[in-house]
């Protein structure tokens, strides 16, 4: 409650200083959402990200490095290993893209995460085959997509 009273006053700050300096309202700006741009461009869109699993035989995280084509829902598992790092994940980029052949062409976006493994290389071997890497925005929601929580179900005894 205290943030939205603040965030009204200096709504009102900001409208009165413009009053005083004879600046006119800037005009509408037509932003698009996040959720307007995912919609408007799923088909050409693909998405990846590490999930882990507990593998109950060693004791130790498992992580899986997946894409999935957002358009058709279609779901590549890259690659699994017990410590991901940013040599793999650009290998495993590589591997993406010969794998798509032709059809990588269709993709325009590649939405990734922010993590660690996800270096300037990696986004430089999307960025050659046409693909414009997006990072998520930050401290986004942490939804699983259903896939990765059914596999997770089934490695997980």
């Amino acid at each position: 409650m205290v943030r939205m009273l603040y965030l009204i006053r200096l709504a009102s700050t900001v409208r009165r200083v413009l009053r005083r300096l004879r600046i006119p309202p800037a005009p509408q700006r037509n932003s698009t959402t996040w959720r307007q741009f995912l919609r408007s461009q799923v088909s050409a869109t693909l998405a990846c990200d590490f999930f882990h699993v507990d593998c109950a035989v060693t004791l130790r995280h498992l992580y899986v490095f997946f894409a999935i084509e957002a358009g058709t829902r279609h779901v590549h598992v890259l690659g699994v290993t017990a410590h991901p790092d940013g040599a793999r994940a650009v290998q495993q980029a590589r591997n993406l893209l010969m794998d798509l052949g032709e059809r990588a062409g269709r993709f325009r976006f590649l939405i990734r995460g922010r993590a660690g493994q996800f270096t300037e290389a990696f986004d430089e071997v999307f960025a050659s085959a046409g693909i414009e890497v997006l990072k998520i925005p930050p401290r986004s929601p942490r939804r699983a997509d259903p896939r990765v929580r059914t596999s997770r179900m089934k490695v997980i005894p």
